[in-house]
């Protein structure tokens, strides 16, 4: 009885050996080739200088994972690994341009990683997000307009429209208008705390809203900050409070290139037209910061504003930044007045002009400040005026952000650390 030979047998040699460098050897090369091109990589992030922080991301550069047993059996390790590469890999931030520029002019995407990039002049705009309203907002805005009322200061409220409010016709059709929906109950939850000065008609005007805004940031320009003082002068008058204009002529300085938060996005691949970093400022800025007693810190950080580093925030050298409480100083005779501004970081450029103004000003950035409550710091100062300055984003879109702040300081440190407690 004749018996089939198995199924290699019947083949002929050289079949054999095409089939086993199919199924076996190809694919095993191409593994290798894979590891050792991450290994590659691997070994120039280890050998190249190492970096920290990036300045793109404006954040920490994540660390290498410690292997475990059950870390690797799961593959949450490799998970790590494949991120710490991909901030680690020899020059990322051009691994990065290059996709900004596929995706953008290869492609021709319009929005790249949920930002817009082919805006015709050139303004790049972040798709909105879903916002909701706190239940406290509103009861905790009223009470602080008592608070600081009975402390014996009027109040000011003044609402900052987001960029993607002002240019909300430029948008595309497809993304939702949730900044124009939670906008008026915003504005209706300020207004419980006093009047409102509502800076939408004067950013959003067709004619000088180019001008207004960073077209690489969310943020306001030097001429968006300086119409915000202006406009704020003119209804603190109103409210019987003097603001007095610096009649001074301001130079225009450059710094070069701005990609600012949204420019830092998507890169220069997919920017269209980064900003020019151009800042009015006088022959000599007057008001100085205040440290432990001694008022000698620039109400614009030079440094920042000339980092080389092409991602660098310059946004930033006004006033160094964020600070959960500062004092300016202003000894100049033209200046005139206390001011207390409780404010996000559109408050950061307000504050290097409206300094220049006005003989004090103490500023406090809520998701910063872990201070005294704020009535017995109006109560202390004396300020002529308090200005609660807030875009939504700020307060309805930031974890930082408690407005348990503006009435008990006690309860939000509370929160805080319970918020850290979850985080550990």
């Amino acid at each position: 009885m004749s018996m089939t030979p198995p199924p290699d047998e019947r083949t002929p040699g050289s079949a054999r050996v095409r089939d086993l460098v199919r199924s076996r050897v190809l694919p095993a090369l191409a593994g290798v080739a894979l590891v050792g091109f991450v290994g590659a990589m691997a070994a120039g992030a280890v050998a190249l200088p190492h970096q920290s922080r990036s300045t793109m991301d404006g954040r920490s550069l994540r660390g290498f994972p410690d292997a475990s047993a059950s870390s690797v059996e799961d593959g949450t390790w490799m998970t790590g690994v494949e991120s710490w590469l991909d901030d680690h890999v020899p020059a990322r931030d051009r691994w990065l341009e290059l996709h900004g520029t596929l995706a953008s002019r290869a492609l021709r995407a319009p929005v790249v990683d949920d930002v817009l990039v082919d805006d015709p002049q050139g303004m790049q705009l972040e798709k909105p997000v879903e916002l909701t309203l706190p239940d406290a907002l509103g009861a905790n805005a009223q009470q602080l307009g008592r608070d600081v009322r009975a402390a014996g200061a009027p109040i000011l409220w003044v609402y900052v429209p987001r960029k993607e409010e002002s240019f909300a016709d430029r948008l595309p059709a497809a993304w939702p208008d949730y900044y124009l929906r939670t906008a008026p109950l915003m504005k209706a939850a300020m207004r419980r705390g006093g009047p409102l000065l509502d800076l939408t008609p004067l950013l959003s005007d067709p004619q000088h809203r180019d001008d207004y805004y960073w077209r690489t940031d969310h943020h306001w320009t030097p001429a968006g900050a300086l119409a915000a003082v202006d406009a704020i002068a003119a209804r603190a008058g109103q409210l019987g409070v003097t603001i007095p204009p610096d009649v001074r002529p301001y130079t225009t300085h450059h710094y070069g290139e701005y990609l600012g938060s949204t420019g830092r996005r998507v890169t220069r691949g997919a920017t269209k037209r980064p900003d020019q970093f151009d800042i009015p400022q006088p022959s000599s800025w007057r008001a100085r910061g205040c440290r432990a007693g001694v008022c000698d810190q620039p109400v614009f950080v030079t440094s920042k504003a000339t980092d080389r580093d092409p991602y660098a925030n310059r946004y930033l050298a006004f006033t160094g930044g964020d600070h959960g409480y500062q004092r300016i100083s202003n000894p100049d005779p033209a200046a005139h007045g206390t001011i207390m501004l409780v404010k996000d970081s559109f408050g950061d450029a307000l504050t290097t002009y409206l300094a220049e103004r006005v003989s004090t000003l103490i500023t406090i950035d809520e998701r910063h400040y872990t201070g005294a409550d704020l009535r017995k710091v109006v109560a202390a100062q004396k300020p002529d005026l308090v200005i609660v300055m807030h875009n939504q984003v700020s307060v309805l879109g930031n974890v930082e952000f408690d407005s348990t702040a503006w009435v008990d300081m006690a309860a939000t440190k509370a929160h805080r650390a319970q918020a850290a407690e979850g985080d550990g």
